[in-house]
Parts: structure tokens; sequence; C-alpha cells
């Protein structure tokens, strides 16, 4: 009878696995749970869902390019697919195509798909040709470096 009772009152070691036991489910209850079903971890890719979809690529030179992604490494390299530059000049904007595209991830800035509805608005209001994107450039270009040029006149009387 002394044994049934020994058996029946729980351990030291008993005790710890239980406590152990109860942190575990408290650490898996507390983990975070993405939309995709994932936990986050490195066995799981933000980019997994964004395979095969337009997206919008700025870059740490601020350079944009917009084109289908393909595929992707570990260090965010991507691959874009049907890119093409994007320029702007105020408002306006025109694009120069690259065809396939490789980018080093660490130049990405910020990735994100693009919405095609309020692409198709954006380009039907705002997009020209390339010759009147490189004349209103220019034309910036110029304005910028006379306005420059009138601060600097303004200084140099003080």
């Amino acid at each position: 009878m002394s044994q049934q009772g020994r058996r029946s009152q729980p351990t030291r070691q008993d005790k710890r696995n239980n406590g152990s036991q109860q942190q575990q489910r408290q650490r898996d209850d507390d983990k975070t749970l993405f939309p995709n079903g994932s936990t986050g971890g490195p066995e799981t890719s933000a980019l997994v869902e964004e395979i095969d979809k337009k997206q919008l690529v700025v870059l740490r030179d601020n350079r944009i390019f917009v084109g289908v992604l393909r595929s992707y490494d570990q260090f965010a390299n991507i691959v874009l697919e049907h890119t093409y530059e994007r320029l702007y000049v105020g408002p306006k904007f025109g694009e120069i195509s690259v065809g396939l595209f490789i980018i080093r991830g660490e130049n990405v800035m910020m990735l994100g798909r693009v919405d095609e509805e309020a692409e198709a608005e954006l380009e039907a209001k705002n997009r020209i040709s390339m010759e009147d994107m490189l004349q209103l450039r220019q034309e910036n270009e110029e304005s910028t470096a006379e306005s420059t040029k009138r601060q600097q006149v303004e200084f140099d009387m003080y």
C-alpha cells in the first residue's frame, strides 16, 4: 500500500515536466499567426503568395520598376519578368522596357503588389510618351538649375 501512495503523489520530476509542458503550451498560444496561417518562422516566406503577380519595386537609389515576380531567394534577391522602369516628372511618367530583370535584395527598399484597377486609372491619366517625358524632364532640370542659380546670386549679394 505504501507503494500505491507514492505513485499517487507527484514527484519533483513530474512537477517539472508538467510545468515545462504548460510553458510550452503558453508559448505556442502566444505565437502570432499571419494571414497565410504561418507563424513566420524561417521555414516560411511572405513572398510565396506574390509569385506570378505584378509588383512595384522601389530601389535605394529611388528608381522604380514594375514587373511580374518570378523568383526570389533567402537574401530577397528577386527576378522580375516583363519589367519596365518608370520615370516620373511630377505626376506624369514614362516607361522604359527592360525585360527580364534581376535585383539584388540589399537594394530593394520597398516591394508591393500593383492594384490593376488603380494602375489602369493612373496610366490613363498620367502616362506620357518617352519623347514627351524627356522634354518635360529637360524643362524641369532647366527651371531647377535657373532657380538654384537665382538663389546663389541672392545669397552672394548679402
